[in-house]
């Protein structure tokens, strides 16, 4: 009788658990450190700090990158058309919500009022010289430069204007992880390191829920 009550006991689906084992960082935590890259589970909530400055960060801006490994940028060396033939089967598209500082919103700030500075300005050449085309008056060569140099102004102002505040160095994808380098060290420097076995038990092992 004793003996059924005891199989029943270890084989109830809901009795609670005698032991727990505890996870690696790189397992249990959406956010963690393997020596100087960050290490970022796709699908994690970044904190409020910023990765450039390591300062607190007010603002935040979606990025999306595509990665790829840097083997495949060698095939251009050979040939275009093997580049584009397999560049669409080995790159992933990254998209994180990234935080970024106050002196990275300044700076990005400058480089959107010059783009837009550029883009009304080879605006301006360019109806400038059609007006003069349909008016009879172009006899120059110099408008053929001036078009030339009006539409480069417009193309590049509108890449610099709709730039992205906050760029990452990504390393590699592996499945669901992402590795970035180029990370402030003040920033690495609150996250447990799966190097150090030292820090495997950190309290902020869930970096990307909690608030530090």
């Amino acid at each position: 009788m004793q003996s059924n009550q005891r199989d029943e006991v270890l084989l109830n689906p809901y009795a609670p658990p005698t032991s727990v084992v505890a996870e690696t960082p790189r397992h249990s935590s959406y956010l963690w450190r393997e020596g100087d890259w960050l290490v970022i589970r796709i699908g994690a909530e970044l904190p409020p700090y910023c990765m450039v400055s390591g300062d607190r960060a007010p603002y935040s801006h979606p990025v999306s990158q595509i990665w790829q490994p840097k083997w495949v940028y060698f095939l251009l060396i050979l040939a275009v058309v093997p580049y584009f033939v397999m560049s669409p089967f080995l790159y992933r598209r990254v998209e994180l919500t990234v935080p970024f500082g106050k002196s990275i919103y300044r700076k990005h700030r400058r480089w959107v009022n010059l783009g837009i500075v550029l883009v009304l300005t080879g605006g301006l050449i360019i109806v400038s010289f059609f007006a003069t085309l349909f008016s009879g008056l172009l006899s120059s060569p110099s408008l053929l430069i001036l078009i030339i140099l009006g539409v480069l102004m417009f193309c590049i102002g509108g890449q610099i204007a709709s730039r992205s505040p906050v760029r990452l160095d990504i390393i590699k994808v592996e499945d669901d992880l992402i590795f970035v380098d180029k990370v402030h060290p003040d920033y690495l420097a609150r996250l447990p390191n799966v190097l150090d076995p030292t820090t495997a038990n950190s309290e902020i092992q869930r970096f990307g829920v909690t608030d530090m």
